[in-house]
C-alpha cells in the first residue's frame, strides 16, 4: 500500500535522484532508502528498532522548521471533521499534490493531520486513520477543501462530485486593468446570470450569483461570488477574464493585476452526507487576513 502511494523511495548508489520504490525493486550495496517521516515514524521506527540486523545503517531526519511549522499552521486550519471527512481551509500557495518543479504540497502532510486525529470520533480501525483527497483546489487558489478518512467515504464523495450533488461557492475579487475602481457598475447587470463559456473545448457553466463590494480590504476592485455547476481546470478565472473581461486579481496567466496572491477563495461547499440520511455537511470558511 504504501508503494502504491510513493510513500517509499530509493536513491541509487550511481545517482542523487529520488525514484519510487517498487515491490520488485532490487536494493544494492550503497543505496538509499527514503521513507516518508510521518510513516518512518508512526509504523516502521518500532518495528526497526526491535529487528535491525547487524551492519545496517538507519539515517532518519526530523522535519525541517518550515515543514514541521507548515504542519501546525494545517492542523489550525480543520473547519470541520466527523467520523468520516475532514474540511480544511487551504491556504492559498500550497499545492493539492506533488508535481513537476514542486518540493511541497499538502499531501505530504495527510499522515500528520491524521495522527492528530487519530483517537477522536471512536475511531480505531488503521485504514480508517488515513486522509484522502477527494477534489482539488489549484495552488493559489485558498479555501475548503474536503478529505475523506475511509476508502469508502472517499468512493462515495465522489459519487456525489458525479451526480452533481456537491455545490461550492467561491469568491472572486476582479479589476479592469485600466480602471480597477468601476469594475462595480460594469458587473452589475450580471448578478444572477449564467455564464455559458466553453473551457479547453468543454462546456462550463458558472453562477453569477453576487456583486458586492468590501470597503475595507485594501486591493480595489468588486467581489463575486461564484457557484460553478461544471469542474473545469481554471473554469472560473477563464470565465471572469473572457466572458466578464475581468481578470481575478493576481491572476497572472488570464491577465490579472499584479498582487500579493491569487484573490480567488472557495468559501462554501455543501452536501448531503452519504452516511447520514437527511444530514447536510455544510462548511464556510472566510478569506483569512493573513492570506
Amino acid at each position: 500500500t504504501q508503494l502504491r502511494k510513493r510513500k517509499i523511495r530509493l536513491q541509487s548508489a550511481t545517482t542523487s535522484s529520488l525514484q519510487a520504490a517498487r515491490a520488485n525493486s532490487l536494493l544494492l550495496q550503497g543505496s538509499v532508502v527514503a521513507i516518508d517521516a510521518h510513516l518512518f515514524r508512526s509504523k516502521l521506527q518500532p518495528l526497526i528498532a526491535q529487528q535491525v540486523e547487524q551492519g545496517m545503517t538507519i539515517q532518519g531526519q526530523n522535519l525541517t522548521t518550515a515543514q514541521d511549522k507548515r504542519l501546525q499552521q494545517l492542523k489550525r486550519c480543520i473547519a470541520h471533521q466527523d467520523a468520516q471527512f475532514v474540511v480544511l481551509n487551504k491556504p492559498h500557495g500550497l499545492a493539492v499534490q506533488d508535481g513537476s518543479g514542486l518540493n511541497d504540497s499538502l499531501a505530504r502532510y495527510l499522515p500528520g493531520i491524521a495522527e492528530s486525529l487519530r483517537n477522536d470520533h471512536n475511531i480505531e480501525q488503521e485504514e480508517e486513520q488515513q486522509l484522502r483527497l477527494v477534489h482539488r483546489l489549484d495552488k493559489e487558489t485558498s479555501g475548503v477543501l474536503v478529505l475523506a478518512r475511509s476508502r469508502l467515504a472517499a468512493a462515495k464523495f465522489s459519487e456525489l462530485l458525479r451526480n452533481g450533488a456537491v455545490h461550492k461557492t467561491y469568491n472572486a475579487l476582479v479589476a479592469s486593468t485600466s480602471t480597477p475602481n468601476a469594475s462595480y457598475s460594469s458587473l452589475e447587470n450580471f448578478e444572477g446570470r449564467e455564464i455559458k463559456l466553453p473551457v479547453n473545448g468543454k462546456p462550463a457553466q458558472t453562477l453569477v450569483e453576487r456583486v458586492f463590494k468590501q470597503n475595507h480590504h485594501t486591493q480595489p476592485g468588486t467581489w463575486l461570488q461564484l457557484r460553478p455547476h461544471t469542474g473545469r481546470k481554471h473554469q472560473l478565472r477563464v470565465h471572469c477574464a473572457q466572458e466578464l473581461g475581468m481578470p481575478i486579481v493576481g491572476d497572472a496567466k488570464y491577465g490579472g493585476r499584479p498582487a500579493d496572491r491569487l484573490y480567488l477563495h472557495a468559501k462554501r461547499i455543501r452536501f448531503p452526507d452519504p452516511f447520514t440520511p437527511e444530514r447536510f455537511i455544510d462548511v464556510s470558511c472566510e478569506l483569512k487576513s493573513s492570506e
